[in-house]
Formats: C-alpha cells, sequence, structure tokens
C-alpha cells in the first residue's frame, strides 16, 4: 500500500482512433503506451470504466494505468468511474494530458489544481 501523497494511479488523456493517433491532445496516450512497454504489458477493454486499463510496475509498485476511450471533453466519465473502481484518494491520482500553452515535448509537474479551462 503506498503512503500518502505518493502515486496510486494514473488516467493518461487522449482521443480513441486512428485519425488521432499522431496528435499532440494524445500525448497520455503515448506515455502510457511507453509505460506498458516497458513494463511488458499490454491494455485490455475495461467496458465499465469506458477505457483501456493496464497494470505497471513503477519503483516497485503496481500502478494502473487509464486509458479512456471517450474522447477528450468527455473523460471526466471514464476517469471518475476509474477512481470509483479503484477507491483511489486523488492525491494519488496522476493525470498526463496535453497542455496547448506549452511546448510540444514540455512536461509541467502540478499538484492539485481544477480543470483550468479543460472540458474533459
Amino acid at each position: 500500500m503506498m503512503g500518502a501523497g505518493e502515486l496510486a494511479a494514473i488516467a493518461a488523456l487522449g482521443n480513441p482512433g486512428a485519425e488521432y493517433q499522431m496528435t499532440r491532445h494524445n500525448v497520455g496516450f503515448w506515455v502510457a503506451d511507453a509505460l506498458a512497454a516497458r513494463s511488458g504489458v499490454r491494455f485490455r477493454s475495461e467496458r465499465k470504466l469506458h477505457g483501456e486499463l493496464a497494470r505497471v510496475t513503477i519503483a516497485n509498485h503496481p500502478v494502473p494505468i487509464l486509458k479512456p476511450m471517450t474522447y477528450m471533453n468527455e473523460s471526466g466519465r471514464s476517469v471518475g468511474a476509474f477512481c470509483a473502481y479503484q477507491k483511489l484518494n486523488l492525491e494519488g491520482l496522476l493525470v498526463i494530458h496535453d497542455d496547448l500553452d506549452l511546448p510540444l515535448g514540455t512536461v509541467r509537474l502540478k499538484r492539485g489544481g481544477g480543470h483550468g479551462g479543460h472540458n474533459g
């Protein structure tokens, strides 16, 4: 079990479908796929979560990763179901998404906060 403030789960945001695969909106999916490949696991469809789920190991801890298969602006439905299913304390949830205010490839880590004008 992880302590307060430690990484418990990842929600990696993006849009489903081949037409969106290489768009910056899918940066969350890119990171999730890289983590899964590094751990040698695959995502599987989880209908009740409206997404795909994989369990990776980070720093010797199992960490579930969700890729919502809703579109970006509907991702809250999937992430909400994921949090309920995992019984998550939101402080342990890392959300990976694009930020149009930052150049592509720039990473910003932020604890807490709201939607920042994002519709998802």
